[in-house]
C-alpha cells in the first residue's frame, strides 16, 4: 500500500528525533550517579536540599516597598476607610492569588471587593477601560495581583482619583515604575532588593499577606490555607522549584489535607496530593475557566468553604475544561491543514497560521501542541474582521521577543518574554510579518537547534522497583527547575505495543535480556502517532520516568 503524504512526513520527522544527553556517566550507584546529575555530591547541599523545610522562607519586609505597603493598609484600615478591591488576572496563578488575599483581609474582619476582567473582552492588566468601570464605585484602596507592573498610566489614572494602589506582581517591567506613585511588589524590578526573582503572582500576594499579619495577625490555619494556594499556583504558573519555592510547595503539601480550600480537595480526591497533582490535576481546570471567559467559577471554588457548593462549581470547570479540549483539538487539526498544505516538502523554519474566529482563550495552548510536533516556533492568530490577535511560542533558544521586536512597525501590538508572546496586528500586515520573521529566522538558524532530552543517568529496567520509585520520591516537590529523576532504559524488547486514550497515547510492555520472562509496562502520553514504527521483537532504548501504578489497593511498577 502507497504511504500518504501525512505518513511520509511523520515518519521524515521520527526519523530526525531530539537528540538526547545523559547528565551523569553511571560508574557506581545509582543513588551516587543521581546525585552526582543533580549537583547534590556535596553532602551538605544534599542534606538541605532532602530537608525542604530547613530551606529559608525570606522576610517579606526584605522587599523594598513592603514596610510602604504596610503602612499605607495601616493608615486606611485606622481611619475606618476601609473598602479595599483587589484586581487579578484571569490565569490559574492570578486566581490563587487573588483568594489569598480575600481570605486574609476576610479573616482580620474585612470584606474586601474582587474584580478579574474577563479575558475574552476586556484583555489582560489593569487599564483604564477598567479604572473607569473601577471609579463608578470607587474603592478606597486597589491592590493588584499578579499583573499591574505596566498598567502606570491606569495606576496614575486611579490615584488621581483618590485610590490608593499598591502593585503586586511577578512580570517583568517594560519600563522602571515610578515607586513614588505607590509601593511596587515585585521580585524582578531591576531596582527591587529581594534575594529571589522567581516568586509567582500568588507567591508575591503571599509575602504581602504574611507581612500584613505581623499588623494584624490571623489563625495558623488561614495562613496554611494561604500556603496551599501559594503553591498550587507556584507549580501551575511553572516557576522553577527552587530556593523557597521548594519550602513553599512543600509546605503547602503538607497541609493540604487539612488546611485547603475545599474545592482544591475536591479537585484532587482520587490522587495522591504531590505538585504532580497541582500541575496536572488542578492548575488545567483552573486556567480552562479563564481561557473560557468563565472567571467566576474558579475564584468561587478558591473561595467557598462550603462543600456541596464546591461540587456544584467543580461539575462547571470540569464541563469548562472538556469544552477547552474540544475546541482546542478542533484548531489545532485546522492549523495542521495548513501547515500541510503550505509545506509539501520541507519542514518550516517557524510556522504562522490564522483562522476566522479561533477561540483567543486556546490559541496559546495550541501554539504550544503545534512547536511540539514540528520542532519550531509558533504564532497561532485568530481574525476577527480586519484585526489578528494570537499568541506565540517558541523553539529552542529562539528569542520570540526579539524577533517581534524586529517586526514591531508591522505589529498594533507585543508583549510577553522569550519563549512565549501575545500580539495583535492588522489584516493587511500579516504576508509582510511572514517575510520579516523568516528573514530574522535565516539570520539566527543556530537558535533554532534542539534541546536535548535530558535523562540524569543510566538507570536498567530490572533495577526498578517499589523501594527505589519511594526512595525517587525525596526529590518532590518536582516540576520546572527540579524536575522528576528522568532515567535512560536500554536494550529493552518490545512484547506488546497499542494506543490507548481515545488513540492519544501509546502503552508498550516491555521485557531485558536479564529478565526475558518479566514484563514492564509503560505509557508515553501524547505519543500514539510513533505506534507504525515499531513493532513486537524490536530492540528500543526508553526515556523515562519510574512510578508506582496502583490499582484496587495493589501497587505496581
Amino acid at each position: 500500500m502507497a504511504m500518504s503524504e501525512e505518513e511520509r512526513k511523520n515518519l521524515l520527522r521520527w526519523l530526525e528525533p531530539q537528540p538526547w544527553e545523559l547528565k551523569a556517566e553511571r560508574e557506581n550507584q545509582l543513588w551516587e550517579a543521581l546525585l552526582q546529575a543533580r549537583g547534590l555530591s556535596d553532602p551538605a547541599v544534599a542534606d538541605l536540599f532532602f530537608q525542604p523545610e530547613q530551606i529559608e522562607f525570606n522576610d517579606p519586609f526584605l522587599f523594598r516597598d513592603m514596610q510602604a505597603a504596610c503602612d499605607l493598609v495601616t493608615e486606611l484600615i485606622e481611619s475606618g476607610r476601609t473598602d479595599f478591591l483587589i484586581f487579578g488576572d484571569y490565569d490559574a496563578d492570578g486566581f490563587c492569588a487573588t483568594a489569598i488575599l480575600q481570605r486574609y483581609f476576610t479573616a482580620i474582619g474585612l470584606e474586601p471587593r474582587v474584580l478579574i476582567p474577563e479575558r475574552l473582552t476586556e484583555g489582560y492588566d489593569l487599564n483604564l477601560e477598567q479604572v473607569t468601570t473601577i471609579l463608578e464605585e470607587s474603592p478606597d484602596l486597589l491592590i493588584t495581583v499578579d499583573c499591574g507592573t505596566n498598567a502606570g498610566e491606569a495606576v496614575a489614572a486611579l490615584l488621581q482619583a483618590g485610590v490608593s494602589v499598591i502593585v503586586s506582581d511577578h512580570h517583568q517591567a517594560q519600563d522602571l515604575p515610578d515607586r513614588s506613585l505607590c509601593p511596587y511588589i515585585n521580585p524582578v524590578l531591576e531596582d527591587e532588593s529581594y534575594p529571589f526573582p522567581y516568586l509567582s503572582g500568588a507567591g508575591v500576594a503571599l509575602k504581602l499577606a504574611l507581612a500584613l499579619a505581623q499588623y494584624y495577625p490571623c489563625d495558623l490555619r488561614t495562613i496554611d490555607t494561604l500556603y496551599t494556594l501559594a503553591a498550587v499556583a507556584t507549580v501551575a504558573d511553572i516557576m522553577p522549584l527552587q530556593d523557597e519555592n521548594r519550602h513553599l510547595v512543600w509546605r503547602g503539601v503538607q497541609v493540604f489535607g487539612e488546611a485547603a480550600p475545599v474545592g482544591l480537595q475536591l479537585m484532587v480526591q482520587e490522587r495522591e496530593v504531590d505538585s504532580q497533582a497541582f500541575a496536572y490535576q488542578v492548575g488545567p481546570r483552573l486556567n480552562a475557566a479563564g481561557r473560557m471567559g468563565e472567571v467566576d467559577v474558579a475564584l468561587e471554588l478558591l473561595l467557598t468553604d462550603n462543600p456541596q457548593r464546591a461540587q456544584l462549581l467543580l461539575v462547571q470547570l470540569e464541563g469548562l475544561n472538556n469544552q477547552r479540549k474540544s475546541i482546542e483539538e478542533k484548531i489545532f487539526q485546522e492549523a495542521r491543514q495548513q501547515i500541510e498544505a503550505e509545506y509539501r516538502e520541507k519542514k518550516p523554519a517557524l510556522i504562522i497560521v490564522a483562522g476566522d474566529e479561533w477561540h483567543l482563550g486556546v490559541l496559546g495552548i495550541v501554539a504550544s501542541r503545534l512547536v511540539q510536533q514540528y520542532r519550531c516556533p509558533a504564532i497561532v492568530l485568530s481574525r476577527e474582521g480586519d484585526i489578528l490577535k494570537g499568541s506565540a511560542r517558541s523553539y529552542g533558544r529562539f528569542n520570540l521577543l526579539a524577533s517581534l521586536e524586529y517586526t514591531s512597525d508591522k505589529l498594533l501590538q507585543f508583549g510577553g518574554h522569550n519563549q512565549a508572546c501575545g500580539l495583535q496586528l492588522g489584516t493587511d500586515k500579516l504576508a509582510d510579518l511572514r517575510q520579516t520573521l523568516r528573514a530574522y529566522v535565516a539570520q539566527n538558524p543556530q537558535d533554532l537547534k534542539a534541546q536535548p532530552l535530558v535523562a540524569d543517568c543510566i538507570m536498567e529496567i530490572d533495577e526498578v522497583n517499589l523501594d527505589i520509585i519511594e526512595e525517587l520520591k525525596k526529590f518532590e516537590p518536582s516540576g520546572q527547575g527540579n524536575p522528576a529523576p528522568r532515567f535512560m532504559f536500554p536494550n529493552l524488547r518490545v512484547e506488546n505495543i497499542s494506543a490507548v486514550g481515545q488513540d492519544k497515547h501509546l502503552r508498550l510492555s516491555v521485557s531485558s535480556n536479564f529478565s526475558p520472562e518479566r514484563r514492564w509496562n509503560m505509557i508515553g502520553f501524547n505519543l500514539a502517532g510513533e505506534l507504525p514504527y515499531y513493532k513486537v521483537g524490536d530492540s528500543i532504548d526508553v526515556l523515562g520516568i519510574p512510578e508506582i501504578n496502583e490499582y484496587m489497593g495493589v501497587r505496581r511498577t
